[in-house]
């Protein structure tokens, strides 16, 4: 299982990608960025069309925050129950 150091690292990634993508449908800002460059294909060097960052690349990462965020909980849940499994002891 990951530690909660890491998981919290990914989180901040996430966030910030999704503050990116924001900010690249508000301004058009980060259009060069390698998160946004197709995974195969052409040499050509186009900005990401707005509708898959709004229908594919926003809704990837928010899912992936939320599975962060339960894995996270379920972490803290685990340290909680053995705090209270010391205490017993």
């Amino acid at each position: 299982m990951e530690s909660r150091e890491e998981i919290l690292q990914r989180i901040q990634r996430i966030n910030e990608a999704l503050r990116r993508a924001a900010e690249y449908l508000a301004t058009g800002e980060h259009s060069d960025w390698y998160a946004f460059r197709p995974l195969f294909g052409d040499a050509k060097k186009r900005p990401p069309h707005r509708d898959w960052i709004r229908n594919v690349f926003i809704p990837r990462r928010e899912k992936g925050l939320e599975r962060c965020e339960k894995m996270l909980a379920a972490i803290d849940a685990k340290e909680k129950q053995r705090q209270i499994s010391r205490r017993r002891q």
